[in-house]
């Protein structure tokens, strides 16, 4: 690894033990918690205010905001996206620009007080669960990539980019079934 001239803060700048780090741990555990019940806040009150509004076009919007303010950041968007779609009806759709946004549906322009109980009961963070981590298999990756190509150069598609000299030599690798 290249040695840099670069220094930890004066705060990482201690004898660390074991204890502090079990202490940051449960800190940072606390932490967690706050942000999710603080994004759950977030979510229930857009939903009570479109249901107190019959403002479907705000709440729209608000739940736009939240999603790109977070940007992915230490959260779960995925999962906040899932919760909204499910719960207010908005569908995460590609605009003519290339920007995602949700969008809802016209015919859904109302939401009872009922239904915010009900999707402040079932937390956007328990909502789904999180992706298992999926090891990778490049001998796999690479056998299931030639089967493709060759499926493609079967039925060829303007679209398709596929270099015939490096089909070849991966067609003449180990790899090749």
């Amino acid at each position: 690894m290249a040695k840099i001239n670069v220094k930890l803060p004066k705060t990482l700048d201690v004898k660390v033990t074991d204890a502090m780090i079990e202490k940051d741990i449960v800190a940072v555990k606390s932490k967690v918690r706050t942000v999710n019940n603080a994004i759950q806040s977030v979510l229930t009150k857009v939903m009570l205010r479109w249901h107190q509004s019959g403002d479907v076009g705000t709440a729209c919007r608000f739940m736009n905001t939240l999603v790109l303010e977070l940007d992915g950041t230490a959260v779960r968007n995925n999962a906040i996206k899932s919760w909204i779609e499910a719960y207010c009806g908005f569908n995460w759709v590609k605009d003519d620009n290339g920007k995602s946004l949700f969008t809802y549906n016209k015919k859904r322009s109302k939401v009872s007080y009922d239904d915010v109980v009900t999707a402040h009961q079932n937390t956007w963070s328990t909502f789904t669960k999180e992706a298992e981590y999926k090891g990778m298999n490049l001998d796999e990756m690479i056998a299931k990539l030639i089967i493709q190509v060759e499926k493609k150069l079967e039925k060829p598609n303007e679209l398709d980019n596929i270099n015939l000299e490096t089909y070849k030599a991966l067609k003449n690798t180990q790899y090749a079934k």
